[in-house]
């Protein structure tokens, strides 16, 4: 399955319940037997073949003899993903050791992922049902009159879930992945794909575009009959949580979705963007050649940054060769480290607005380093609105990467503080409040989902 199928489904009603509302959000598959699937179709293939994603808990309910059929199926891949997953989680953890030591907390999670892997690995090795023909998998379904086989349940890959409570021992956290993993029925995704050949259908009703994201909003929010709600109850419930309806991009339910096998880069991006956003000790300021390690929100530069300051800018005017993002960049990697996010702002000549990059830099499986993500903002004085710049100035990161330039009062870059005017200042925190935006929206798209107390830089 491609990245493109990570669409929303949901469940599907056996004979004789009662059909859902007209205008609910669910799309309706009627199957060759009469009964009907509820979800969402999210793909039609040359060959004939639908693909819908369908919520596992309401599958298994209603129809649980083809339930048992679609976890088979799933399970060969399933196995090489969880396979791929393992290798490359211990290589993880192997190298975060080196810097951080066990307690740390992408470490600790790890290894509960680590160990349910290992549980939900052996259930889908105990698979039997395969796919019936080569045309058919691997989500197969059953034709008109033929048998149902009585397979066991197998259950499908684990998706990430972090440990118990931020502030548990590291002990009780592996006791408690160990206790969760026991049972397989706590690692199934939420939702499972499933494909159907055009023969093996009687025919398909479409839900209206504009009620695609409402239903995927709702298995989200973990409503359990969001299929059959009808759509103006579904948005009232959605709005009631404080959800937004009106978004016109496609809501992502990837993490609701069993697992599949990744790309070595996209690996390597989602590793570093996890890390990015737990590690306040791979964030960097950039000015020139120079870079500084980015203050916490609300914290003073401290001494020891200014006086690297001071020698930074001496060595530059004395005409020394300088590449400091490079010697940083060796200082994680001994640490273990696989991100580094470097934010700079540079103002106009002529002081009339202001530029925000803000780059992630991941570390290959070679060692090097290379840009995973590059958001950048421009900010013009005539385009500042002042309470709009206010706003997005309250972002606690912008304001530390701001105070952090205006405090340096140091060389050129001190003298470039001193002369912003009020606009420029504006143009300055509205630039890197965007930048910043924008950023975090992308690590947050390829972030594991690790919770648990932050890690503590190295000087703490």
């Amino acid at each position: 399955m491609t990245a493109a199928l990570v669409l929303i489904v949901s469940g599907l009603v056996a004979s004789g319940n009662p059909p859902p509302p007209a205008d609910s959000a669910a799309d309706r598959v009627v199957l060759k037997d009469g009964r009907v699937l509820l979800g969402q179709v999210v793909d039609f293939s040359r060959r004939g073949v639908i693909t819908v994603v369908a919520r596992r808990a309401w599958v298994e309910e209603n129809l649980p003899e083809w339930s048992k059929l679609w976890i088979a199926a799933e399970a060969p891949e399933a196995r090489r993903a969880l396979a791929q997953r393992k290798s490359r989680l211990t290589a993880w953890a192997r190298d975060r050791e080196t810097g951080v030591g066990r307690d740390d907390r992408i470490v600790t999670w790890i290894k509960h992922e680590l160990e349910k892997i290992d549980v939900v690995s052996k259930h889908l090795a105990a698979a039997a049902v395969k796919p019936r023909s080569q045309n058919q998998k691997p989500f197969p379904v059953l034709l008109d009159g033929g048998k149902k086989p009585a397979a066991k349940p197998v259950p499908v890959a684990p998706r990430p879930e972090p440990p118990r409570a931020p502030d548990s021992k590291v002990k009780d956290n592996a006791a408690d992945a160990k206790k969760q993993a026991a049972d397989p029925k706590d690692s199934l995704s939420p939702l499972m794909i499933i494909s159907l050949a055009r023969s093996e259908i009687r025919s398909s009703n479409r839900a209206p575009e504009s009620s695609r994201n409402l239903l995927r909003l709702g298995w989200l929010a973990g409503f359990p009959k969001v299929e059959s709600m009808p759509v103006d109850a579904l948005k009232d419930s959605l709005e009631g949580r404080g959800l937004s309806t009106k978004s016109t991009g496609a809501v992502d339910i990837e993490s609701l979705l069993p697992p599949r096998q990744e790309t070595e880069g996209l690996w390597l991006s989602r590793r570093a963007a996890t890390e990015a956003n737990i590690d306040q000790d791979v964030r960097y300021i950039q000015m020139g050649p120079l870079v500084f390690p980015e203050p916490e929100p609300g914290e003073e530069p401290k001494a020891g940054q200014l006086a690297q300051v001071v020698g930074g800018v001496a060595r530059m005017l004395a005409g020394e060769e300088q590449d400091s993002l490079r010697s940083e960049l060796a200082k994680l990697a001994a640490r273990g480290r696989s991100a580094c996010v470097v934010t700079s702002v540079e103002v106009a000549p002529t002081r009339d607005g202001s530029t925000a990059v803000i780059t992630l830099w991941g570390r290959d499986a070679r060692g090097g380093w290379s840009r995973v993500i590059t958001r950048s903002s421009v900010s013009q004085v005539a385009d500042i609105d002042q309470g709009e710049a206010n706003a997005l100035a309250g972002d606690p990161q912008v304001q530390a990467v701001f105070g952090f330039i205006e405090s340096l009062g140091l060389g050129a870059a001190g003298e470039q503080a001193k002369r912003l005017s009020l606009g420029v200042g504006a143009t300055t925190r509205r630039a890197l409040g965007q930048a910043r935006e924008t950023f975090n929206a992308d690590i947050d798209r390829l972030a594991l989902p690790v919770t648990g107390p932050k890690a503590k830089s190295d000087d703490d």
